[in-house]
């Protein structure tokens, strides 16, 4: 089905493709996602590398596993959700409206808090940091939700950040992109209009898919290690009844319009009557309504967050997103970076235990090896079966007590 776009949306998709394209093929990131792996299988305890298992199995040593990471990185959630403490907002002047909006503020993100399941969603983002030194929360507004705010951890293996942020925190980005996947109902009930070419996408896919690791029941962290990489990389956009979505945030400049508006103290004994602030917004004549007598407005340069969800070669949506200030920093799609290498890679604690497990696997296996290993010399002579013997002493070796009768 072709879908007919405006020359102005084919030219944010470009400029949205080209952002996606160049952070996810980053050699930072794909340097990353290879190690991520690595993590995650050393912290559900797949420790064991081929090439040692072929070392054991070569002296048929069974491989041993003791994982001491999990534990650690449990260990460090506990202690960070211990000391974790619950976000107030309290107001800075003693005007009786500053008092009230910051008690409605206070209520408004405990519920926010409690709808979204935040202190579950922020551990996980936690544990993905302390795994692979980088974690993931969305947090947005969706006027058209039963549940505007929403509040949600993404697996880091979705995301792509702005290669030319090179800041320790990860928090000076001018963009970063997610691309996942999502249920054909879901796409047809938030981008409507789509639904007919969603559907062909979908009946019209290829078998190809079928011969992805994934869809041959390898759709885990343990065993699919860089198909996943490699999955998102094709050409396809469709896997069962789930499409593949890119969502791109992004800056743009903007101007903006700033004012002083004047609070009002309600309060009779208060020294201060009237308190002036400075209040910025993109709408000039929410400024003009909201200034104070006699204050001047003054536009701008600044900054404006933007998104752009596409899926193939199609535009699904574009524009600023709402409910923002001027300047705003952060983007919807928040890291939390652990720390970063000198190559500038997320680095997390799981990182600098691999080795030390390695090594311990390796000494526990040879030690139990060496304590369940038998050695029995016999001097072979005329009556002896080779057949027939070998399976009988085998066997008595292997039980606890054992019992060999040798002819003199």
């Amino acid at each position: 089905m072709m879908i007919n776009q405006t020359i102005g949306q084919k030219k944010v998709l470009q400029e949205a493709q080209d952002m996606y394209h160049r952070a996810w093929n980053s050699p930072v990131r794909q340097a990353y996602l290879k190690q991520y792996q690595k993590n995650l299988r050393f912290f559900y305890g797949d420790q064991w590398s081929p090439e040692l298992k072929q070392e054991l199995n070569k002296i048929g040593a069974i491989p041993f596993v003791v994982n001491r990471i999990e534990p650690i990185v449990t260990t460090y959630t506990s202690l960070q959700i211990n000391a974790r403490r619950r976000i107030a907002i309290s107001q800075t002047t003693d005007i009786l409206r500053h008092e009230q909006l910051a008690d409605y503020l206070d209520n408004l993100i405990y519920s926010i808090q409690l709808q979204n399941d935040f202190q579950n969603k922020s551990t996980q983002k936690y544990v993905d940091a302390l795994i692979g030194g980088l974690g993931w929360t969305h947090f947005g507004y969706d006027a058209n939700s039963y549940q505007p705010f929403f509040y949600d951890s993404v697996d880091p293996r979705e995301m792509a950040w702005d290669p030319d942020d090179r800041s320790q925190r990860m928090d000076n980005s001018e963009y970063n992109c997610r691309r996942y996947y999502v249920s054909l109902n879901n796409l047809k009930r938030r981008f409507s209009k789509f639904s007919s070419y969603f559907d062909d996408l979908v009946s019209n896919q290829t078998n190809n898919y079928i011969n992805s690791p994934i869809d041959n029941g390898n759709y885990n962290s343990l065993d699919f290690d860089d198909s996943f990489e490699d999955y998102h990389n094709s050409d396809l956009w469709t896997r069962g009844k789930a499409i593949s979505i890119v969502e791109v945030y992004y800056k743009k400049n903007a101007k903006y319009f700033e004012t002083e508006v004047a609070f009002i103290d309600d309060n009779p004994e208060s020294e201060i009557n009237e308190i002036e602030q400075y209040f910025c917004t993109f709408d000039e004549d929410l400024a003009k309504e909201k200034k104070a007598p006699g204050a001047k407005i003054k536009e701008l340069e600044g900054t404006q967050i933007w998104k752009a969800v596409f899926c193939d070669q199609v535009l699904l949506e574009s524009g600023p997103i709402p409910n923002q200030i001027p300047n705003q920093r952060s983007l919807p799609i928040t890291p939390l970076c652990l720390k970063r290498n000198y190559k500038d890679m997320p680095y997390g604690v799981v990182d600098g235990l691999i080795d030390l497990s390695t090594a311990l696997n390796y000494i526990w296996t040879k030690t139990i090896h060496g304590l369940d290993s038998k050695l029995l010399i016999l001097e072979k002579d005329s009556t002896f079966d080779l057949e027939k013997d070998s399976a009988i002493i085998h066997s008595e070796m292997s039980k606890r007590r054992g019992v060999i009768f040798v002819k003199d």
